[in-house]
């Protein structure tokens, strides 16, 4: 009777101690919480729910306290489609207990618009190191998304033109040819403006930059309903890459009308 006293005695202590770190556990993460930006999240493992700490916050289930959370997520179309597989290795890190989870996905907030979420968590472990609740966190990124994309897009932009500039238009026609059956026509067209130096020399080299971007304008408008790269190889060189073009002769006539554009042109000025 000793022992078996002595042994509850030790199981109610030792359960008191593990509930004493828990939450001194989420203490932790709801002070770090509040220093940030964010939904702060409670995830149990064994009956698959999530608790917000906000529901109006955060991906937008409309509930402070979801059940049965993936297939809810899943079934309600929360999450942009094209990140769906992200969602669900997402939600198989809660169910595994991983130690450390970050993902980046898209879905719905409460305006029913999608946004770009960061979702960071870390598993808290019960006595016998089992995994049994994912505190986390998830934040708005989209603002942080927005201005990472604008600056990759002025990055690939000539900064006078904003055509795509030679590195931009590489890598998108070598994407175009891998894709490309071997029987489809294809055609490279360069673009030099000669004598263009002589042009900034009497002229100034605002009037050449001008006549640069009226040039460009000009060609993106024409070809911008085709499936074509157009690109500013640098200096007063354009390159034109004709892509699934019907023969040579299509080629041909798409030369001749750049050379008619540029006549054109130079006889307005």
């Amino acid at each position: 009777l000793f022992f078996i006293m002595g042994s509850l005695l030790f199981l109610s202590l030792r359960t008191k101690r593990h509930q004493a770190n828990l939450r001194l556990e989420k203490e932790r993460y709801q002070t770090v919480f509040e220093l940030t930006s964010g939904v702060l999240w409670e995830f149990d493992i064994k009956t698959k729910t999530l608790i917000k700490s906000d529901p109006d916050l955060g991906i937008q289930t409309g509930l402070a306290k979801t059940e049965d959370f993936g297939n809810y997520v899943l079934e309600n179309s929360i999450i942009l489609d094209e990140d769906i597989p992200i969602f669900e290795a997402f939600y198989q890190s809660l169910l595994e207990g991983e130690e450390h989870i970050h993902y980046e996905l898209r879905a719905k907030d409460i305006s029913g618009e999608y946004q770009w979420f960061e979702l960071t968590a870390t598993t808290i472990v019960n006595a016998d190191k089992e995994p049994v609740v994912v505190i986390g966190q998830t934040v708005n990124i989209n603002a942080k998304k927005k201005e990472l994309e604008a600056l990759r897009q002025l990055s690939d932009l000539d900064p006078l033109t904003k055509i795509p500039n030679r590195g931009c238009a590489g890598h998108t026609i070598n994407e175009l040819l891998s894709a490309s059956d071997a029987s489809l026509t294809h055609a490279f067209l360069l673009i030099d403006l000669d004598n263009f130096k002589s042009v900034n020399s009497l002229y100034g080299y605002v009037f050449g930059d001008a006549l640069l971007l009226e040039f460009s304008t000009k060609l993106k408008k024409h070809f911008s309903h085709l499936n074509h790269v157009l690109s500013r190889f640098g200096g007063d060189e354009f390159i034109l890459f004709l892509h699934d073009i019907p023969s040579t002769a299509y080629a041909k006539e798409q030369a001749e009308n750049i050379l008619q554009l540029l006549q054109d042109m130079f006889l307005q000025q």
